[in-house]
């Protein structure tokens, strides 16, 4: 849903699911309308809500039920979840690392691949199983 489509910005490959881009905001009677921008690459997963004057910047992933709030700027490629928004901590793999890890099987480490991986977050981001 957008109230104001015609201050709304949104890059190219942005993907918006069932969320709600809001240009206009009355705080105790003043009442304004502020450009959204949403940069490119940007996906918001169902429910998310952004409002007047916000910032999504490229890359950057709203997860369901989340609130960003009017000014506010969310940084590149990064997650948010919340109502309002926090920031979700996201760990780079390196593909090779996963790869040899998932492969390993003689050296000890058995189980399935979920252990694996979590056996790898533990040992190279300090993640805990849930």
């Amino acid at each position: 849903m957008m109230t104001e489509p015609d201050l709304v910005r949104i890059g190219d490959e942005a993907c918006i699911d069932n969320a709600s881009i809001i240009a206009h905001i009355n705080t105790q009677g003043q009442f304004s309308l502020n450009t959204v921008v949403v940069g490119q690459r940007v996906t918001l997963r169902s429910f998310s809500r952004v409002l007047s004057g916000a910032v999504v910047m490229e890359g950057a992933t709203l997860l369901e039920h989340t609130l960003i709030l009017s000014g506010d700027v969310v940084d590149a490629y990064t997650t948010c979840q919340g109502w309002p928004a926090t920031l979700i901590p996201t760990v780079d793999l390196d593909p090779n690392e996963v790869g040899a890890l998932l492969t390993r099987s003689a050296t000890g480490a058995s189980g399935t691949r979920k252990s694996r991986l979590l056996m790898y977050f533990r040992e190279t981001a300090g993640f805990s199983s849930p």
